[in-house]
């Protein structure tokens, strides 16, 4: 699921994005990480912030991340 959304807000191809993609390497930069946030808090709750996002820059542990503090 965290592939989804990092796609989605980084406007990718499915393809561009794996589970150990850096969320900085194909063009992330602020507007898409607020984008990437607005769309795991939808699904999550608010679980993730913006300030934490630079330590979790890959799908997968975006996804531990989420698993940790659900």
């Amino acid at each position: 699921m965290a592939c989804e959304f990092r796609t989605e807000a980084l406007d990718l191809n499915d393809d561009e994005v794996s589970a150990v993609s850096d969320f900085m390497s194909p063009g992330g930069h602020s507007m898409p990480a607020v984008r990437l946030i607005g769309l795991l808090r939808r699904a999550y709750g608010p679980v993730i912030t913006v300030r934490d996002l630079p330590t979790p820059r890959t799908p997968e542990a975006i996804a531990r991340h989420l698993d940790d503090n659900s």
